[in-house]
């Protein structure tokens, strides 16, 4: 998935790594304590020890974390830098407003990213660790952490890649290319509200693994409820946008117009401003014309992205720490 986010930011705005020596050992992290790092679905297991529980998920875990918060940050930054050299200079975030949101790849690439982020890293980071989660491991909040992550993340980082593997290797364009437009946001608001209606009801209570949430005896207020109702309709959104995939890429497979020869069509790709250029958008520096601006961004180019880190890790330490607070209301000292 995160090779695919480089490859995206790469196609689809010319985005490079930012240090491609920090990048790899990012993924050497991953290579060496990913592993480890999966004891988080062992945490209630009675075959291991709490010992090796302990070590693996609040210390050896935060070294994979560790490289996915590198990859947090370059592969947003590259995508900023590149654009910023194409001349969107405005502000903090022109260059993220002229992206090419328009193109599915993008789109997908950049719902992947921040979906996995904010919503499956740091709920897993934090349902992972062994103290946290023995007051979590049987509630919807699990469900609702794996569904930002292995569908919100890895599934819709894949949907956008596939807008560019079937075009060339299948040589077929795709069809109905203003759904497919639509596509990725369909499914990764839709994947959204269903984990976060699962996470919500979780904290309330709510178990997982059962047919029947009030078997036990178990009665659950409306906000649950209504929370329960959030993972239908986002499961519904969720749904039809992975059969608009479906169905797009069979049907382009199947009766395609054929570009065989040719160029793939352009999905939508941000242009570099000229200079001089009277066709600039709104609220953006053409190159000539704002030379200035130009030379600040390359001096400091990365500064949306180090706000958007800052958001992030705030968010994760309200949450982390929210998490901290549940559980010592378990044990409340007298």
């Amino acid at each position: 998935m995160v090779s695919v986010w480089y490859l995206l930011g790469a196609i689809t705005t010319g985005a490079k790594p930012l240090n491609e020596t920090v990048c790899r050992g990012a993924f050497l992290l991953y290579i060496f304590f990913i592993n480890l790092a999966s004891a988080h679905h062992l945490l209630v297991d009675p075959g291991v020890s709490a010992g090796w529980k302990m070590w693996n998920t609040s210390y050896a875990m935060y070294l994979a974390v560790l490289a996915s918060m590198i990859h947090g940050f370059t592969v947003p930054a590259s995508v900023e830098v590149a654009m910023r050299e194409k001349g969107y200079v405005s502000g903090l975030f022109g260059w993220l407003t002229s992206a090419p949101w328009r193109n599915p790849g993008f789109s997908a690439f950049i719902l992947s990213l921040v979906i996995f982020g904010f919503g499956g890293g740091i709920t897993g980071v934090t349902l992972g660790t062994t103290q946290i989660n023995i007051i979590a491991h049987n509630t919807l909040r699990i469900p609702g952490h794996f569904h930002v992550t292995v569908v919100g993340g890895t599934t819709l980082a894949f949907m956008g890649l596939a807008y560019y593997v079937v075009p060339l290797l299948f040589q077929r364009e795709y069809l109905f290319k203003p759904l497919a437009r639509l596509q990725p946001y369909l499914f990764g608001i839709g994947i959204t509200m269903m984990a976060m209606g699962m996470s919500f009801a979780g904290s309330m209570g709510v178990a997982r693994r059962s047919w029947d949430i009030a078997a036990t005896g178990s009665v659950y207020g409306p906000t649950a409820h209504l929370f329960l109702a959030m993972v239908g309709i986002g499961g519904v959104l969720a749904f039809l946008g992975l059969l608009t995939f479906i169905l797009l890429t069979v049907l382009t497979l199947l009766f395609g117009r054929s570009n065989a020869g040719q160029k793939m069509e352009d999905w939508g790709s941000p242009r570099t401003l000229v200079t001089g250029s009277s066709h600039a958008p709104s609220g953006v520096v053409p190159v000539g014309g704002g030379a200035a601006g130009l030379a600040v961004a390359r001096e400091h180019p990365t500064q949306g992205t180090l706000v958007l880190a800052l958001v992030f890790l705030g968010c994760f330490a309200v949450y982390y720490f929210a998490n901290w607070k549940a559980l010592a209301d378990v044990w409340p000292v007298r």
